[in-house]
């Protein structure tokens, strides 16, 4: 899958598991801002799928534990989940920095 690459010193920290460090470059920025932001307690990346032809997009999902994140590339997709303790605030805080996320009903 073109795009999708290991981005070395960025998935390492205490709020990654290490076990999934791929990311498709459309969720980098998105990936980056949670390692810093103190508001997510930890990022669960998802598996990687491929989509038809679309534009990208990002929805955002709010859920109990945190917000559940699709990141659509031209051609793959990926979910990510960001834990938190003030879920609200968590979404509040993407919609700030990524105003173009769409937010899905729960």
């Amino acid at each position: 899958m073109s795009g999708n690459k290991h981005h070395g010193g960025l998935l390492k920290g205490r709020k990654f598991n290490g076990r999934h460090t791929t990311v498709i470059d459309p969720a980098v920025p998105l990936v980056s801002w949670a390692k810093s932001a103190d508001v997510v307690k930890k990022v669960s990346l998802g598996k990687i799928v491929s989509v038809r032809t679309g534009p990208l997009r990002t929805t955002v999902q709010l859920l109990p534990a945190g917000v559940r994140v699709k990141v659509r590339g031209a051609t793959t997709q990926q979910e990510l989940m960001l834990y938190s303790d003030t879920p609200q605030l968590l979404e509040l805080a993407m919609h700030m920095r990524f105003p173009t996320a769409v937010r899905k009903g729960a």
